[in-house]
């Protein structure tokens, strides 16, 4: 038996040396395949990384763009709005340095349940009759007005600065 092995032993080996050189000529076949399909979605990958990455820096120099006007918009609105409070506060400055009190008319009070009877004319001789109005409601009412008028201020720097940033729709 062993003399026909050693007679059979070229044959075997030269079998398993094809075996072994179709196996590897095989491996190499798929290892390329795979290089070269790997190499080919690395190449789409890139692609699709680059236009990503170029579709991000347009939108980034949108929202920076955008950021920009909208913080100039709000400087301008602020200081806007500053200088419409600066004028309100010189305006209240001026008519409380330059007032002679809040007065009604007699007449106004006389027809107001409020006050029955006749009240005091406190105008000067030949002015028409006026009541000067307490210190305390003058007060109320400058304060009251002045609030107002900070209120409507605020209400119009809200708008400016909103208005651009809002489409509005109109229904149809």
């Amino acid at each position: 038996m062993p003399l026909s092995l050693i007679k059979y032993l070229p044959d075997i080996i030269c079998g398993l040396l094809v075996i072994g050189a179709c196996w590897f000529v095989v491996h190499e076949i798929h290892q390329n395949g795979r290089t070269v399909e790997r190499a080919e979605w690395l190449e789409k990958e890139k692609a699709q990384t680059d236009a990503i990455a170029k579709a991000m820096g347009e939108a980034m120099q949108r929202v920076a763009e955008q950021n920009e006007k909208n913080q100039k918009n709000t400087m301008e609105v602020l200081n806007a709005k500053d200088q419409a409070i600066n004028n309100l506060e010189n305006d209240m400055r001026a008519q409380r340095a330059t007032n002679r009190g809040l007065w009604i008319t007699a007449e106004a009070c006389d027809d107001n349940g409020a006050m029955p009877g006749k009240t005091k004319n406190t105008s000067q001789p030949g002015d028409p009759e006026q009541i000067r109005l307490p210190g305390d409601v003058e007060r109320r009412l400058r304060d009251l007005a002045e609030t107002a008028q900070r209120l409507a201020i605020d209400h119009n720097a809200c708008v400016a600065e909103l208005a651009p940033l809002v489409d509005v729709i109109a229904d149809h």
